[in-house]
């Protein structure tokens, strides 16, 4: 039975990701026996940084990207880990920094006592998110196995984890969506990334002075957490490969082979619902998911790269808006 999930499965040591699917077809392709597959991680907290972790454990290529600064944690809420998760922390080497048995954790006299110990500055500091220090072994292990950790601990040591693994972390760096190429077998995927304005500790996004940039990867991650994944104005996008023929002008035409068959479909159903809404004296274009959907936009891609400021980081090209066509 394959596993439920790269997590879910305890690795022998030495065991490559490339025969952990093997059978499974879960990334599309067949080739991993002979190359190494690169996997792309949206997020560097607590989630993102243990997949990343995982996966390259298990011999995959990986690299992480986040919208913010990476490695400014400062979330103070206590997470509740259980027994699995205790374990899989157990296996990354850093349980024996982050916990105790809770007979052994330190108790405190007082307010100013544990201000003494705890923030930076000492007690007369003041009290703010980012001013309460992480102490070795302060997160609470119970005899059943259970574990409590405040979550910026958690994901520090994660995240220097990550850093002494030499995966590459890209800050103020956007996930756009994915783009598809149908005329490989199988269907090829790429991520469509962009630089977001920001600056913390010299961390910028070495896509800053581009426009978007394609990223040849096998795998996506998504680590970005809920309550990004249901916001009502969702940004991520699926995007497809069409020849640079394929233009609205080429959709209306009767006998039309420059676009794909699904693509003339699209926009023939999108035809009939523009006219649908424009009689019942709706306003056009509206918010349906078919009206947002359906945008072509031609773009043209730059050289392949590797910026040096993104070191270790996959092959990518830049894109370019060549000319908009459509609504």
């Amino acid at each position: 039975t394959p596993p439920e999930s790269v997590f879910d499965l305890q690795m022998p040591e030495g065991t490559h990701f490339c025969n952990l699917f093997k059978g499974c077809d879960i990334l599309g392709e067949l080739d991993y026996n002979v190359r190494t597959p690169a996997i792309l991680v949206v997020g560097a907290g607590s989630a993102g940084l243990m997949a990343a972790l995982e996966l390259k454990n298990g011999g995959a290529q990986v690299a992480m990207i986040e919208k913010r600064g990476a490695g400014a944690f400062i979330r103070n809420n206590v997470l509740a880990l259980d027994p699995m998760i205790m374990k899989k922390l157990e296996t990354t080497g850093i349980s024996t920094d982050l916990f105790s048995d809770m007979d052994d954790l330190p108790h405190y006299d007082n307010v100013t006592h544990w201000k003494k110990a705890c923030l930076k500055g000492g007690e007369g500091a003041e009290l703010k998110q980012d001013n309460v220090n992480c102490l070795k072994g302060e997160g609470g292990k119970t005899s059943s196995q259970f574990g409590f950790i405040r979550t910026k601990c958690l994901e520090q040591k994660l995240y220097d984890k990550v850093q002494s693994e030499n995966i590459p972390v890209l800050s103020f760096t956007e996930f756009v969506g994915m783009a598809i190429d149908e005329a490989v077998a199988g269907h090829k995927h790429y991520a469509i990334l962009r630089g977001a304005r920001g600056r913390s500790e010299g961390q910028e996004s070495p896509f800053l002075n581009q426009h978007e940039v394609i990223v040849n990867v096998d795998g996506i991650v998504m680590a970005v957490g809920s309550s990004v994944l249901q916001q009502d104005r969702q940004e991520f996008r699926k995007w497809y490969f069409v020849k640079k023929t394929c233009t609205s002008e080429a959709l209306e035409a009767e006998h039309n082979t420059d676009c794909p068959e699904w693509l003339r479909a699209a926009h023939a159903n999108q035809k009939i619902i523009k006219a649908m809404e424009t009689q019942a004296t709706k306003q056009w274009p509206s918010k349906s998911l078919e009206a947002s959907d359906m945008m072509i936009v031609h773009k043209r891609v730059q050289q392949e790269t590797e910026s040096p400021v993104a070191a270790g980081f996959f092959k990518h090209q830049e894109l370019i808006f060549n000319e908009v066509k459509g609504g």
